[in-house]
């Protein structure tokens, strides 16, 4: 059984709370990254991530069980767009089927 929302934002580190503004505080319980920001991290190419950026989306990766298939389709796909290598659209369309 896959793990619910709040079950994913208990594994974020409290601490994380403190390097957030009060208004992100309200939003983001236990320091939860924005979606927004997780999906920089994952659609970035690897080498212009931060070290604190590749921890963090460790983090998201290890918090549930579903996002490191997820996460891996999304990179991939967007190499696919990045490198303008359409001809391996059909092959992605059968990993992100299964």
């Amino acid at each position: 059984m896959a793990d619910t929302p709040s079950t994913c934002r208990r594994r974020f580190r409290d601490t994380d709370l403190d390097q957030l503004p009060v208004s992100a505080r309200d939003r983001r319980p236990n320091g939860v990254p924005s979606p927004r920001k997780i999906t920089s991290w994952i659609v970035r190419p690897r080498e212009t991530l931060t070290e604190s950026q590749e921890e963090r989306l460790l983090e998201v990766r290890l918090a549930c069980p579903d996002i490191p298939h997820a996460c891996d389709l999304a990179r991939t796909f967007a190499d696919l767009v990045r490198h303008q290598l359409g001809r391996l659209l059909l092959e992605w369309i059968r990993q992100a089927e299964h």
